[in-house]
This record gives structure tokens, sequence and C-alpha cells, in this order.
């Protein structure tokens, strides 16, 4: 976590949803407008890594997660690699 908390700049951040998505579309579209999360969490074509964890309050959620609620809180988990 720390990893994607140096990336983000961050540890932790309120978000307003002008529209609803799930967890995936949010950490996708915060990735792209942060140049250091998105080296990390998408890949070349600009869709989240598939190895990056996504928990919505202490569920891990995949790529057809739901619609996020209001006073949910997401936490990423970037792929970690080395010995």
């Amino acid at each position: 976590m720390a990893q994607v908390k140096r990336a983000a700049g961050v540890g932790a951040e309120q978000v307003e949803l002008d529209r609803p998505c799930s967890a995936p579309e949010l950490v996708a579209r915060l990735a792209r407008e942060r140049p250091a999360l998105r080296s990390l969490l998408l890949d070349a074509d600009g869709r989240l890594q598939p190895s990056a964890l996504l928990f919505v309050g202490d569920e891990q959620v995949g790529a057809d997660a739901a619609a996020l609620r209001d006073g949910d809180a997401v936490t990423v988990l970037a792929p970690m690699a080395g010995g």
C-alpha cells in the first residue's frame, strides 16, 4: 500500500463523483489523472492492471464490481515484484 500512497502523493482522499461508477472505474480515472499512478496501475492501453487488488470496505472486488455507494471506502494494492 505504501507504493500506491507514494505514487498518489496522499495516503487518503475523498472523491465526489459526478456519476455512478465502480471501484475499478474510479481507480482507472484517478490513475489517468496522476502520471505516477498511471505507470503503476494501468497497462499500455490505459486499462487497470489485472494484478492490481481493489477492495470496497473489507471485500475484494473485480472488474464486475457494482457501482460505489455514498461513503464506500476503496483500497488499492499495487502489484509488487522483487525478492
